[in-house]
C-alpha cells in the first residue's frame, strides 16, 4: 500500500497545481519527489522560489505516515492518540487588499488509509480554531481573522487527493488607515481546544524597494561582451532572497499593416541571494543574456519589421523565514548525506511558514543608442529583424 500511495502522490504532483499566495495566486514553490529506498519512502523537497503549493506541505505528513509504518526499524514517532499538528501557510504582502492564511491539521492514524483521511474535511480543519495576528510597530493592535470558504473568495481548490469543499481560509481585510507598514512585527497566534498550547509564529513586514539602476532618468544598455548591473535599495533591510524579471516590450508589423504591440517576460534571476551587508542590493549579469533572451522568445523573420519600445523591471523579495525554508530545502541528499533530511518551520508547533513578501515594479525604461545598434547589427539577433 505504501508504494501504491507514493505512486498516486507522485502522479498527482506532476499535473496542474492550484497554488495559493497571500492575496494573490502564487507560483509553485514546493514540489515533492518520492524516492523508494530500503522498503521505506525518503522524500526530497526541491524548493522552487517565490510561492508555495500548500497541498504538498500536507502531503509531507501523509507520506511520512505511510513510509514510517513500513520501515523495519522498531520505533514509533507518533504515539496512539497523538494530537493533530497544524500545517500553516501565510505570506503577508503589505500592498494586498486582503490577507489570507491557510491553516489545516495533519496527524498520523495507523489504522486508516491516508487517502481516505484526506477526503474527509473533518480531518483537515480544526472546528474551534481562533486565528489572530498581533501587531507591533507603526501601530499596536490584535486582529481576529474570519474563516471563509476560499472557493467563494476566488481561490478554488482543485479536485484530487484532498477534499476540496469546503476550502477554509482565514481572512484579514484592513482599512487603508491600518495598512501594514514596513518593519511592523506580526505574531500569528493559533488557539484550539485540540492542542495543549497556542501555536505562534513571528514575521517582519517587508517594505517596498527603490530601484536605482536602471534609472528612468537615463537610457539603459546591454553590451554582448560586458556585464550589466541592476541595483535596488531595501530601506528596512528585511528581504533575504529575490526574483528578478524584466518585461520586454516591442512592436512588429508586416508590410503596410499597422504595428502590433508584443511583450515577453525575461526571468533574469530566481531565488537570488545578494550581499546582505548593506541595504543596497546588486545583481550583475552577462550582457549577452539580454540578446539570448530575445532569441529565445522571438521567432526569426524576414517579413516582419520589429522595433524595441521599452522594458519594465519587477523585483520580488521574501522574508527571513521563507529564505531559511528554501536554504534548508537545499541540503545535500546524496549517498553521503545524513539519513534524516532536515525540515524547517517557524511555527512553535507543527509545520509550515508564516512570513512576508514584497513586489516592486517600475515601468517604461528606455534603452541606449548603442543597444539599438546591437539589436540591428549583432549577429545573434540580426535574424529577428529589429530596425
Amino acid at each position: 500500500m505504501v508504494f501504491e500511495l507514493a505512486a498516486k502522490i507522485w502522479k498527482s504532483s506532476q499535473g496542474p497545481k492550484s497554488s495559493f499566495c497571500t492575496g494573490n495566486r502564487g507560483k509553485e514553490l514546493t514540489k515533492l519527489n518520492v524516492i523508494y529506498c530500503s522498503g521505506s519512502i525518503r522524500m526530497v523537497e526541491k524548493i522552487y522560489f517565490w510561492a508555495m503549493n500548500f497541498r504538498n506541505l500536507f502531503l509531507l505528513v501523509l507520506i511520512l505516515a505511510a513510509g514510517l509504518s513500513s520501515c523495519e526499524n522498531e520505533f514509533d514517532l507518533v504515539a496512539p492518540g497523538a494530537e493533530p499538528i497544524p500545517v500553516v501557510y501565510g505570506l503577508i504582502d503589505r500592498n494586498d487588499t486582503a490577507h489570507y492564511i491557510r491553516v489545516e491539521k495533519a496527524f498520523v492514524d495507523q489504522t486508516t488509509d491516508p487517502l481516505q483521511l484526506a477526503q474527509d474535511p473533518t480531518n483537515l480543519y480544526y472546528d474551534d480554531l481562533s486565528v489572530q495576528i498581533q501587531r507591533t510597530g507603526s501601530q499596536t493592535a490584535t486582529y481576529t481573522l474570519d474563516r471563509v470558504d476560499g472557493n467563494l473568495e476566488g481561490y478554488v481548490r482543485e479536485e484530487g487527493i484532498f477534499s476540496n469543499t469546503p476550502n477554509y481560509l482565514y481572512k484579514l481585510k484592513l482599512p487603508s488607515s491600518q495598512k501594514f507598514q514596513s518593519g511592523d512585527e506580526l505574531t500569528l497566534v493559533l488557539s484550539t481546544g485540540e492542542l495543549d498550547e497556542d501555536v505562534t509564529a513571528t514575521a517582519k513586514v517587508l517594505g517596498d524597494f527603490t530601484i536605482t539602476a536602471p534609472s528612468q532618468n537615463f537610457n539603459y544598455g546591454w553590451a554582448p561582451e560586458s556585464t550589466y548591473t541592476l541595483r535596488w535599495n531595501d530601506p528596512a533591510d528585511l528581504s533575504y532572497a529575490f526574483d528578478i524579471n524584466l518585461t520586454i516590450h516591442y512592436e512588429e508589423k508586416v508590410g503596410s499593416e499597422p504595428f502590433v504591440d508584443r511583450s515577453f517576460i525575461w526571468q533574469v534571476a530566481k531565488g537570488y541571494t545578494p550581499d546582505l551587508s548593506s541595504s543596497t542590493r546588486k545583481y550583475e549579469g552577462d550582457g549577452l543574456a539580454f540578446y539570448q533572451a530575445l532569441v529565445d522568445n522571438i521567432s526569426e523573420s524576414t517579413n516582419e519589421i520589429r522595433r524595441f519600445k521599452n522594458f519594465d523591471v519587477e523585483i520580488k523579495g521574501v522574508g527571513e523565514a521563507l529564505f531559511d525554508y528554501i536554504t534548508i530545502g537545499q541540503v545535500n541528499t546524496g549517498i553521503t548525506s545524513a539519513q534524516i533530511i532536515p525540515t524547517y518551520s517557524n511555527l512553535s508547533l507543527g509545520r509550515g511558514i508564516f512570513s512576508s513578501k514584497v513586489e516592486t515594479v517600475q515601468k517604461s525604461y528606455t534603452i541606449s543608442s548603442n543597444t539599438r545598434e546591437f539589436l540591428e547589427e549583432y549577429p545573434l539577433v540580426v535574424p529577428l529583424n529589429f530596425q
